[in-house]
């Protein structure tokens, strides 16, 4: 039979990055699809950023056929 703990203090915090990696390093996921249809979004997402994270990696799931041209305007 498992135990089970209640979870107490949580704190509730907003992230602005999709994944934490270090003290000074996050990552950020894009798909291009979403990019396509949305394309402001990345760029918002990384002006929330502000000066919180010194390295910033762009995880990029190329979902599309052709990559080429989206990947450019994306870089």
């Amino acid at each position: 039979m498992a135990t089970s703990y209640p979870v107490k203090h949580v704190k509730l915090t907003l992230l602005t990055s999709d994944y934490v990696l270090g003290a000074t390093t996050c990552a950020l996921f894009l798909s291009l699809r979403y990019h396509r249809l949305h394309p402001e979004y990345i760029y918002n997402r990384i002006q929330k950023l502000g000066k919180e994270y010194n390295l910033r990696i762009l995880l990029i799931m190329v979902d599309i056929v052709n990559p080429v041209v989206a990947l450019l305007i994306v870089g």
